[in-house]
């Protein structure tokens, strides 16, 4: 007797209901396609829901938040960047990598990221 995965259902980790269709992340079934899990999920892009690291590597984080700081993203001038090495700021201005304006403009560009 041949058994066809087609065939093979299983039970929902979220809701209980055998289900044949699952939302995977990272390989693991998370939920089904009903939409009651939908909604209790209300799912946000993949890669930001969950980050799969070491207690180890979110500690260095901390430790060197000072020194991951980057002076630019995406071409807008980092405000944390700014904040953190003024003298290095004020040597950029001098060397005419960016203006006095775009310091006064200058964005909090990665207070979206995990790097706090």
């Amino acid at each position: 007797m041949k058994i066809d995965q087609k065939d093979i259902t299983t039970k929902c980790p979220r809701c209980n209901r055998e289900t044949d269709s699952f939302m995977h992340m990272g390989g693991l079934k998370i939920a089904c396609n009903c939409s009651k899990c939908k909604e209790e999920l209300r799912l946000k892009p993949m890669g930001k829901v969950h980050e799969w690291t070491t207690d180890e590597i979110k500690d260095g984080r901390k430790t060197y938040q000072k020194e991951l700081l980057q002076p630019f993203r995406e071409g807008q001038l980092s405000k944390e960047y700014a904040d953190a090495y003024p003298t290095q700021v004020k040597g950029m201005v001098k060397e005419g990598i960016v203006t006095e304006k775009q310091v006064r403009r200058a964005k909090n560009v990665w207070h979206g990221d995990n790097i706090r």
